[in-house]
């Protein structure tokens, strides 16, 4: 018999507490970090504000992910990330 643990929104569904999940690791902090600048890097977002300079051109993700670096995506996810761990601890602080 396996054990299957509920995910911390099917907790507070089911007891109305909000649970905290497991924190994570400083190395799966980093990978999450990584995958969503990738996210945005190659979304639809930065492909519109490539398709401004580029017009009719289908980039590589290696040229979105250039453009993003370029364009300042990268200092405006930290700004993001910045403000969201403030939120974060200022919730946190109120609890």
């Amino acid at each position: 018999m396996s054990a299957v643990m509920e995910s911390p929104v099917e907790l507070e569904k089911k007891t109305g507490d909000c649970v905290d999940p497991q924190p994570l690791t400083e190395e799966e902090k980093l990978r999450r970090r990584l995958d969503d600048q990738k996210r945005d890097a190659l979304g639809a977002v930065n492909r519109g504000f490539y398709g401004i300079y580029h017009p009719n051109y289908n980039p590589t993700d290696d040229e979105l992910m250039e453009h993003y670096i370029k364009h300042g995506g990268a200092i405006g996810y930290a700004k993001r990330l910045v403000e969201w761990e403030k939120a974060q601890a200022e919730l946190k602080d109120k609890v």
